[in-house]
C-alpha cells in the first residue's frame, strides 16, 4: 500500500498510520528540531489543532478565506513578519500547517514559498484531498510532509487510516520508528514512541482502492458538476469555486446567503437553508 502511494503521489517515502491524527502528530515528532508554535487554519477539523497541543506546541490561528475556506496565505505572511505574543517565538521554533479542506488545494505554492523566505518548514494536512492538485501538482507534496487520511468519508478509504509522505529519508525512518512503539530499524526499541500502525488488512483494502481512485475521483467530480448545473446562478447561494487547483470534492460545500429565500425549486428539486 505504501508502494502505491508512493507511485501515486511520486515521493520518495510513505508511512502508513491508524489514521491522518497520526500522521500529523508523527509529523511533528519527526522534523530535526521541535516546533514551539504551529501556524493552522481557524477553520478545519479539531485534530489539525490537537495534534499540535500534543507535540507540545501552541497553536497560532491564522484567517481563512471565504472563497475556498482555505488558509489565508496574507495572514500567514503578516504573522511569520510580526512574530508571536506571549511568549515570543523564534521563527527556527514555528511550522506552518496550512490545510487542503473539503478536497481542494490552498494556496499552497504560496505558502510554501512563505516557508522558504522565513525557514518554517511547512506540513500539508491533506486529509481530505488525495488526489488533489495545485497547478498540476498533487497536494502533499509541496511542503516538507505531508499528511493524508483513509477515514470512511473519504474518496479513498480502507475504513480508517492514514499516511505521511515525504522526501526527506530522517523524517521517514523517525516516523516508522514512533509510529511501532519506539522500534528501530534493527529491532530495538530506542525511544517512546506509539501504537500508530496500520493493519495488514487496512493496507491490503488500499492497494485496492488505489487501483480504482481515478474512477473515484471522476464519479465525484461528476456529481459536483450536476449539482452546479442546479445551483449556479440561484440567488443567495455560492458553488464551491475551483482556481488553480484540481478539487476532488471530498465535500459538496455550498454557502447560503442568511437573507436568501428559504426554498428554491420547482417541486423537483429544492434547497432549505438550516
Amino acid at each position: 500500500f505504501e508502494e502505491k502511494i508512493k507511485e501515486y503521489l511520486k515521493v520518495d517515502h510513505a508511512v502508513a498510520v491508524s489514521s491522518c491524527t497520526a500522521a500529523l502528530h508523527l509529523a511533528l515528532l519527526s522534523l530535526p528540531q521541535k516546533p514551539r508554535a504551529v501556524i493552522v487554519p481557524d477553520f478545519t477539523f479539531p485534530s489539525t489543532g490537537n495534534v499540535v497541543e500534543l507535540a507540545g506546541a501552541k497553536p497560532i490561528l491564522v484567517d481563512v478565506k471565504m472563497a475556498d475556506f482555505n488558509i489565508d496565505a496574507d495572514d500567514v505572511d503578516k504573522n511569520l513578519m510580526t512574530g508571536y505574543h506571549a511568549p515570543p517565538v523564534s521563527r527556527e521554533d514555528r511550522v506552518i500547517m496550512p490545510v487542503h479542506l473539503f478536497g481542494q488545494s490552498c494556496e499552497i505554492e504560496r505558502v510554501c514559498e512563505l516557508g522558504e523566505r522565513y525557514d518554517v518548514p511547512v506540513i500539508e494536512d491533506a486529509a481530505c484531498s488525495l488526489g488533489a492538485k495545485y497547478k498540476g501538482k498533487m497536494v502533499g507534496t509541496f511542503g516538507k510532509i505531508g499528511c493524508f487520511s483513509f477515514h470512511a468519508t473519504k474518496g479513498v478509504t480502507t475504513g480508517e487510516g492514514g499516511i505521511l509522505v515525504t522526501n526527506d529519508e530522517k523524517i521517514a525512518e523517525r516516523a516508522k520508528m514512533l509510529r511501532n512503539h519506539g522500534k528501530d530499524s534493527e529491532g530495538r526499541f530506542v525511544e517512546h514512541g506509539y501504537n500508530y500502525r496500520m493493519t495488514e488488512i487496512q493496507a491490503a483494502i488500499g492497494v485496492v482502492q488505489m487501483s480504482k481512485i481515478d474512477n473515484l475521483i471522476r464519479a465525484r467530480r461528476g456529481m459536483a458538476i450536476y449539482y452546479n448545473s442546479k445551483l449556479r446562478g440561484l440567488a443567495g447561494v455560492q458553488v464551491p469555486v475551483e482556481k488553480e487547483g484540481y478539487h476532488v470534492y471530498q465535500r459538496y460545500v455550498i454557502v447560503p446567503n442568511k437573507i436568501a429565500p428559504i426554498q428554491y425549486g420547482d417541486g423537483k428539486f429544492a434547497i432549505r437553508f438550516g
